[in-house]
């Protein structure tokens, strides 16, 4: 499978026509945590985008932070690129590899996602590069979007991730 359907997978989602929607990413990699935006392209499918804040520890609080940063980032509407090929992963990259199937190897992925003023915190299943990563929906927490709760929230969909 490509990389460019492994990024459908990942972040495949219906059409959503409202722009108040925002995605942020985490990966949990050899101790290390790795949080990007995700955007919303015009074909409906979510996009890792922008810089990616690299945290070494379990360091919740600085995780839910830097999320919160990451929601901020994410935006509506951008352009799929038209080369898969030659589109550069920031997560991967900033693990110091060149394919998302090596980045894929033992990570678990969380994503947060925000939207009528709730957070969904959603863990994934790593399915490997064929698969990619599968949500766990029946395991996501909810939370108002302004919850002190959210490190606890990140914490224990991760520790639910398979």
């Amino acid at each position: 499978m490509g990389i460019g359907n492994i990024f459908r997978r990942i972040a495949a989602a219906p059409a959503l026509p409202d722009p108040g929607v925002r995605m942020a990413s985490i990966y949990r990699r050899n101790g290390k945590y790795y949080v990007t935006a995700s955007s919303k392209t015009r074909d409906g499918f979510w996009l890792e985008e922008g810089p990616v804040d690299l945290l070494d520890e379990a360091d919740f609080a600085a995780v839910a932070d830097s999320v919160r940063s990451a929601l901020e980032r994410s935006t509506f509407g951008i352009r799929a690129p038209k080369d898969w090929s030659a589109h550069v992963n920031r997560v991967v990259e900033a693990a110091g590899l060149k394919r998302f199937s090596a980045f894929a190897k033992g990570t678990a992925h969380v994503s947060v996602r925000e939207a009528d003023g709730r957070l969904r915190v959603t863990p994934y299943r790593n399915g490997g590069s064929r698969e990619g990563y599968l949500g766990l929906e029946d395991e996501a927490l909810d939370l108002p979007a302004g919850s002190l709760d959210l490190a606890s929230a990140i914490e224990t969909a991760f520790q639910r991730c398979r």
